[in-house]
């Protein structure tokens, strides 16, 4: 992929994950049947993520242990006698481990982040809930509501749902 191509990518699921996370007040019947399918989305991208951060933290371990084996024997090769600090200092500061290091965390903001997107389908779909009550409320007593809901539902093919 090109840069151009990444950068749209990533705008089109940045585009999707707002319009997942925000509700339009005379669009609630199309939020109703779309909810279940970005909650199913971003779940799945959430299970990816956790499974990328478990991942991530197996190989830091991995790494770390490896390259303290590595940095203990060319201390022992170097006729030192190395500490645990002395070794744990070599392995922080050798470039293998900040890399690995720069991967968890990048996997755990990651992780992070869908997890609050979860968190917000799971709100909007609350809210929806809350909403249409509230909309259907307010159509039974303000005809101006009640016209541009059906104007919209009309538009959306739903059909005249009410209205003067």
């Amino acid at each position: 992929m090109t840069d151009a191509s990444d950068k749209l990518a990533a705008l089109d699921v940045e585009a999707f994950l707002v319009e997942s996370v925000n509700v339009d007040p005379l669009r609630i019947q199309d939020h109703y049947c779309e909810v279940p399918a970005q909650f199913a989305y971003w779940s799945h991208q959430y299970a990816l993520a956790d499974r990328g951060l478990k991942l991530a933290k197996m190989d830091e371990e991995r790494t770390r242990a490896t390259l303290a084996l590595a940095h203990r024997q060319r201390l022992v090769d170097a006729g030192l006698k190395p500490t645990e600090s002395q070794v744990e200092a070599k392995v922080a500061t050798d470039p293998e481990m900040t890399d690995v290091t720069r991967e968890r965390i990048e996997a755990e903001f990651q992780e992070r982040r869908l997890k609050g997107v979860v968190s917000a389908v799971a709100m909007k779909s609350q809210s929806l809930m809350s909403l249409g009550a509230h909309v259907r409320k307010e159509m039974e007593g303000d005809p101006q509501v009640r016209r541009a809901y059906a104007n919209a539902a009309t538009a959306a093919g739903y059909g005249h749902l009410g209205g003067d």
